[in-house]
């Protein structure tokens, strides 16, 4: 409903290409962020007009926040930046968002970097000064590739976690597992489908903030 009908051919394609797609899982609930994005898109493209104001795609620049940080401020930004014709991607703050997650309660937010394939990474110190970190695209369209970082464990030695606080490396019982000391893992897309996860790494025993986070810099990032 209120979805222009000139959109909804064009949105629907948009998911079947998707659906046809081995690699991609598309829901419901994925769907629902590309109506909603694509119609976002139109009212702020309608409002820019009505107010005679015009933005250079390739030049401007963005970001986003609210809560929570690896939620809604990024699912309904994501899609956003490519509807509205953004060239660059648009990454989150962390310092006026809201996190879901408690380990991130009383962290803070020490660099935002950004790296190949629209991503960056986030980093904190927790509150014993252990440092955190997180892939995350910042923007991503509905058939884009899923992406993957191979991020080395040990030396210097890196935990990763889930969202709710579960860890998965080290854990002989995950099925994750490191293979010759990496592991690959999804670079959050925040936009509800899947292939996805999304992953928090940590600075294991003795690893400085320095050494984690040079060893996430360099981790490759392909499709």
């Amino acid at each position: 409903e209120g979805v222009p009908p000139r959109l909804v051919e064009q949105l629907f394609d948009e998911v079947r290409q998707a659906h046809a797609d081995p690699v991609l899982e598309v829901s419901l609930s994925t769907v629902e962020v590309v109506f909603a994005s694509r119609i976002f898109a139109e009212q702020i493209l309608a409002e820019f007009d009505r107010r005679n104001l015009y933005f250079d795609d390739d030049t401007v620049t963005g970001e986003s926040f609210g809560e929570g940080f690896e939620e809604c401020a990024m699912t309904w930004k994501q899609m956003l930046v490519p509807y509205l014709g953004i060239k660059q991607p648009v990454p989150n703050r962390y310092d006026l968002s809201v996190s879901g997650a408690k380990f991130l309660l009383n962290a803070r937010p020490t660099q935002r970097l950004p790296l190949d394939h629209g991503t960056y990474l986030y980093l904190w110190e927790d509150e014993n000064g252990s440092p955190i970190g997180l892939f995350a695209r910042a923007r991503c369209g509905l058939n884009d590739p899923p992406y993957y970082v191979t991020v080395t464990v040990d030396q210097p030695a890196i935990e990763v976690w889930g969202y709710g606080g579960g860890r998965f490396h080290p854990n002989p019982d995950s099925s994750l597992q490191p293979v010759e000391g990496r592991m690959k893992l999804n670079v959050y897309s925040g936009i509800r489908r899947g292939p996805d996860g999304l992953f928090y790494l940590r600075g294991g025993p003795g690893t400085t903030y320095e050494q984690f986070r040079d060893s996430l810099v360099h981790a490759p990032i392909s499709e």
